[in-house]
């Protein structure tokens, strides 16, 4: 293994330039971390086949302005997204745009609606 290591080169080829932190598109680290924080607060509740989509992604100076359709197979299933009132869609949304935040560096409004797709 000490072979190896000292056979290889201490810097390697730039495949992206130094200010691009991922290969993937915006809407699809977007989609990501909305997923992420749903599977992470609803726990085994909401089964891993939930989709999301961005139906509007608009980058202006002062803000990024996202919305979003969270899509579940069945019509029991939104209850659990929307939550008591709309308590877990709130806690979903507040804690994913806080992450998008960071990642994006400007102040993001997001919006967040349930439905369902039975196919």
């Amino acid at each position: 293994m000490k072979f190896i290591s000292a056979s290889l080169p201490e810097t390697g080829y730039k495949f992206y330039p130094d200010d691009m932190s991922s290969d993937q598109p915006d809407r699809f680290i977007v989609r990501e971390i909305i997923r992420e924080q749903i599977l992470n607060l609803t726990e085994e509740e909401v089964p891993h086949s939930v989709a999301i989509l961005i139906d509007e992604f608009k980058d202006t100076p002062k803000i990024l302005r996202i919305t979003g359709s969270i899509v579940m197979e069945r019509e029991s299933q939104k209850g659990i997204i929307i939550g008591a009132k709309g308590s877990m869609i709130k806690q979903i949304g507040t804690q994913a745009r806080e992450k998008i935040e960071a990642i994006f560096g400007t102040k993001v409004f997001l919006e967040l609606f349930v439905r369902t797709n039975k196919n």
